[in-house]
């Protein structure tokens, strides 16, 4: 009977080492089924350039990073509506060609950038990695990093020739407005834990906000000490009053009888014990509460804009602001997590709002203008002319702005 014991309890962890030994596969970004795609969206040509970088926030992601999980996301978001935009390298390939940015090789960046960039990704606390960064940006103010601006703004021939190169009839710019992790203030006990939340609450209502995280940890160990003093000075733990025994002598009369009053064991001075015991400990439960509860809060704002590349015309602009936090304490508190997950929402919302600025888009045909004589336009979304002599042409009749849904 025993050795049937013991060999269904080898079986039994065997089969469970055994079905631990596959991995977990997690698709976070799942790809975009191209038999449901949206079928009413013609294809439109659409080239989106790089974004102009704003943030000064400390972000877990660098520039090049930033740029390219907003393309990115973006790019995603457009394939959903059946746009397929151009390869983001030929974009920047192309941008390099015609003067507007500079590529900068890795290899241009000093040792010290690479290992400031790796240590970035290691596991140092928040105030580290902030102090890391700072150094790292001002490090790069100087030498740039994978891309350096040329050209801000971009005239009407920039783009034509970046068109006419990529094929497209549209471009979208960007800009980058915020892109920072910061410490959310939330007083949700779910997110924050039970503990912080008391004494956060406790200490804001009382002393007000703190100037500085010095001065919160101040006010919530002070709180915390005074709340355990007062509760405690009361309490018989851990230090307990001495016990009292009643002996009665000569107790044959209640009138002639005396009561003697034995006090053993215990302390005598207990409440001021149990007080300062107490408000040690609840000024340490504080300390520990002000060193817990961060909320890591992802913002990323960003601005996109429609240009026609034929008459350097915007016809649509829009921006969004994405915050994203933890739900609670068990959820994912990652600060890289919130930020991509703030990035995927902030291009779904903008990318929706483009697709009813395109259909919006009149359908009639316009007749090329002669200096791209090379190229087609698109038959139901061609871009408007703009009245005016070119060299070569006659005087065309403005339309109105009406006409073309801006």
């Amino acid at each position: 009977m025993e050795r049937q014991s013991l060999f269904l309890l080898l079986v039994t962890v065997g089969l469970f080492l055994i079905t631990g030994c596959g991995s977990k596969v997690v698709e976070t970004v799942p790809p975009v089924d191209s038999s449901i795609m949206n079928s009413n969206m013609p294809s439109l040509r659409i080239a989106v350039l790089p974004f102009a970088d704003y943030t000064t926030g400390f972000s877990p992601d660098n520039a090049l990073r930033r740029q390219v999980k907003l393309e990115a996301a973006i790019g995603h978001e457009l394939s959903r509506l059946g746009i397929h935009a151009s390869i983001n390298e030929d974009v920047i390939q192309c941008l390099a060609d015609i003067g507007v940015i500079k590529i900068i090789d890795a290899g241009d960046r000093g040792a010290g950038d690479r290992f400031l960039e790796k240590e970035l990704g290691s596991g140092w606390s928040d105030e580290m990695r902030s102090e890391i960064h700072k150094i790292l940006v001002s490090a790069r103010s100087e030498e740039g990093i994978g891309i350096q601006t040329k050209k801000i703004g971009l005239d009407v021939g920039t783009l034509r020739a970046i068109g006419q190169r990529l094929g497209a009839d549209y471009v979208i710019r960007g800009r980058i407005i915020e892109y920072e992790v910061r410490d959310g203030r939330t007083f949700n006990p779910l997110q924050k834990g039970i503990l912080p939340f008391f004494f956060d609450f406790s200490s804001n209502l009382i002393f007000g906000v703190a100037r500085s995280d010095t001065y919160d940890l101040w006010q919530d160990t002070s709180l915390g000490g005074l709340l355990g003093a007062a509760f405690g000075a009361s309490a018989n733990h851990p230090f307990n009053a001495p016990k009292k025994e009643t002996e009665i002598i000569n107790g044959g009369h209640p009138r002639l009888a005396t009561a003697l009053v034995h006090e053993s064991g215990g302390f005598e001075d207990h409440e001021a014990y149990n007080a300062a015991f107490w408000g040690g400990a609840a000024a340490g439960a504080a300390y520990l509460a002000a060193k817990g509860g961060r909320v890591p809060e992802a913002v990323v704002q960003v601005a996109l804009a429609l240009q026609d590349t034929r008459t350097g015309r915007v016809l649509w602009s829009n921006r969004v602001e994405e915050e994203v936090s933890p739900m609670s304490v068990w959820a994912d508190s990652r600060a890289r997590t919130q930020v991509d997950l703030a990035v995927e929402e902030a291009a779904k919302s903008l990318v929706a709002d483009l697709k009813n600025a395109l259909e919006a888009l009149p359908g009639e045909v316009n007749t090329p203008e002669p200096s791209v004589a090379t190229r087609k336009p698109l038959a139901r979304f061609p871009a408007p002319h703009v009245g005016g002599k070119d060299k070569g042409s006659k005087a065309e009749t403005r339309p109105s702005p009406e006409e073309w849904g801006s």
